[in-house]
């Protein structure tokens, strides 16, 4: 993983910017990485930030 931490309780992983990384400007991106390891990890099923679905 590059640019967050993550914490994972059952299916849902939570991903939190590292310090530094939290603020965003109006119209501003942020991107990071993560691989899924294994046979049987599936594709997301879903993605929110800050509790809004992403686009």
């Amino acid at each position: 993983m590059e640019g967050a931490d993550a914490r994972q309780e059952g299916a849902l992983v939570t991903f939190t910017p590292l310090a530094g990384h939290r603020e965003l400007a109006a119209g501003g991106t942020v991107a990071f990485t993560f691989e899924v390891p294994g046979l049987l990890a599936g594709e997301p099923t879903g993605c929110a930030i800050n509790g809004r679905p992403c686009e």
